[in-house]
């Protein structure tokens, strides 16, 4: 369970950097790289865990919209609920690190040597991960209401990017880096056509990105920045529909969303207290199968809150939690 666990979480985060790299260029403002020397740069960059390459490759309006949204997040979100939440993860890393030998030796799982192997080698990644994130910009409402991008990407991004390495490292599957390495860059024109904004396009074929085939990518130049044509063409419209979506969210979701969730929180706390405080394997494993619980509450809350956001016909009841 645990490694699959972590096979999802490294694959979803590095499929999100690996799709994020299509997007953007570290093209200098005063002397704009080519478009496929921007592109190449930015994967160079981001497989040598710079984070800064990724927000560099913005220009300025773009990077003032993402801070703008990230601080407007935080503005929307309730503070004590989502502080909680990073408590937690902050406790989890010191059960993790104080109570290893109980982990290794629980009776919960595989008991196998293999197994064991397995998992004291990678119980120090998952801890490395929990640390880059319990040190994090992220970590409190209010150190998210002053959310900026050139700070996190170039310290929580470049860490995380180094650790979401080791652990697919560790599990044996194609790392972030890896996969960069085989990207391939190269210009399929080289034309001085014009969007109807008057910025110069180009057309670039890069394989080794989200597949070993080629793809056929429109790139823009704007303000000196290589970004994808489609990009820009949807750019505006995303971060309104964003903003859109977090000042339309329910105003009776909150009250009725945040006691199941704070009863879920109280639940993990006090386990891990018992996990901390355990002085035998039983006790131990007794407190981590009682994780299962608040899991399967907070998997209810999820479905509810989804639920509860979709779209309805004219005139339909809001759904009920």
């Amino acid at each position: 369970m645990t490694k699959q666990w972590a096979i999802a979480c490294a694959s979803l985060i590095a499929s999100f950097n690996v799709a994020t790299a299509e997007y953007a260029d570290t093209g200098d403002a005063g002397e704009p790289a080519s478009a496929a020397e921007a592109v190449k740069q930015l994967v160079d960059g981001l497989g040598n865990a710079q984070g800064e390459v990724l927000w560099q490759a913005f220009p300025a309006n773009y990077q003032a919209d993402i801070n703008h949204f990230v601080r407007s997040f935080a503005g929307q979100m309730d503070a004590e609920a989502y502080d909680e939440m990073f408590r937690l993860l902050a406790r989890l890393e010191v059960v993790i690190a104080e109570q290893e030998t109980f982990i290794l030796n629980s009776k919960l799982g595989d008991q196998s040597a293999e197994r064991k192997k397995q998992l004291a080698e990678l119980l120090p990644r998952v801890r490395r991960l929990l640390h880059t994130l319990n040190q994090s910009e992220l970590t409190s409402l209010e150190k998210l209401a002053e959310f900026d991008g050139a700070t996190v990407s170039a310290g929580t991004l470049s860490l995380l990017l180094q650790d979401i390495d080791a652990l697919a490292e560790f599990l044996g599957i194609e790392s972030l880096s890896e996969r960069l390495a085989k990207v391939k860059v190269q210009s399929a024109s080289n034309t001085n056509a014009k969007d109807p904004a008057g910025n110069t396009l180009t057309t670039l074929t890069m394989t080794g990105l989200l597949s070993d085939s080629a793809q056929t990518i429109s790139f823009t130049q704007l303000d000196g920045h290589w970004l994808p044509s489609k990009m820009v063409a949807g750019w505006q419209q995303e971060f309104k529909n964003a903003h859109g979506h977090l000042e339309t969210m329910p105003e009776e979701m909150v009250p009725l969303m945040k006691p199941r969730i704070m009863i879920s929180f109280r639940m993990f706390n006090g386990l891990f207290n018992n996990m901390e405080a355990a002085s035998s394997q039983e006790k131990f494993d007794k407190s981590a199968r009682g994780l299962l619980v608040p899991l399967r509450n907070l998997t209810k809350v999820r479905e509810t809150f989804i639920l509860c956001t979709l779209p309805k016909p004219a005139g339909a009841a809001p759904a009920k939690p």
